[in-house]
């Protein structure tokens, strides 16, 4: 688990361009799954989340091709353990 329970957020994190980005083809809800996603590597076991998109979809209420997406497709994450996991 990483140790901490807060991390900042940039007042104008919505402006950055690949948030932009995302926002474009999801809106919010794009911004929120990405927003839940960073909290749930704040409670992961070293940060890291598995690509286990099935399961992330069902917690965050969404499919999983969209979670997929979120995490491939705009450069926010960076790929580890092989690429099975994710940080």
């Amino acid at each position: 688990m990483c140790k901490k329970t807060y991390f900042n957020h940039d007042s104008n994190a919505r402006n950055d361009e690949k948030i932009v980005a995302l926002r474009i083809r999801y809106g919010a809800e794009g911004y929120g799954v990405f927003s839940m996603l960073i909290e749930m590597l704040q409670a992961a076991p070293g940060c890291t989340l598995e690509k286990d998109y099935k399961a992330l979809a069902f917690d965050l209420r969404v499919s999983a091709r969209r979670i997929k997406s979120i995490v491939e497709d705009f450069d926010l994450f960076t790929p580890t353990d092989g690429g099975n996991s994710f940080y």
